[in-house]
């Protein structure tokens, strides 16, 4: 089943939330697109 944008968008937060934690740095733009190309890679399966 696929998730709809609103649980996408928690999805992508959480992420930011734990490679924060984990890495102690700013989410920077090349991060960002990495996680949106998996994101957009998981909703066209």
């Amino acid at each position: 089943m696929g998730k709809t944008f609103s649980e996408m968008i928690e999805m992508y937060r959480d992420v930011v939330r734990r490679f924060h934690k984990i890495e102690l740095n700013e989410w920077n733009a090349q991060g960002a697109v990495i996680e949106l190309v998996k994101q957009v890679g998981e909703l066209s399966k």
